[in-house]
């Protein structure tokens, strides 16, 4: 897949996420809406916190050094 077709299929991604999400506010109302956007910003959070947490502490795999050889 292009990067220019991907591009085009995270629009049409978003776009169909917008829509999504005025049916849903149209169809439970602001109050229920506000109530569940608070709940998954909760969760969104949390994972940006787990995420920035573990993030500096993975271990990326070593290349040989060439400092570890002996020189003659």
């Amino acid at each position: 897949m292009t990067a220019k077709m991907r591009a085009w299929v995270g629009g049409v991604v978003a776009g169909a996420a917008l829509v999504g999400l005025a049916v849903y506010l149209a169809a439970v109302g602001l109050d229920a809406a506000d109530k569940s956007a608070s709940v998954a910003g909760l969760f969104v959070a949390i994972a940006g916190l787990v995420v920035a947490v573990t993030g500096p502490r993975r271990e990326h795999p070593r290349r040989a050094d060439s400092r570890s050889r002996t020189v003659r």
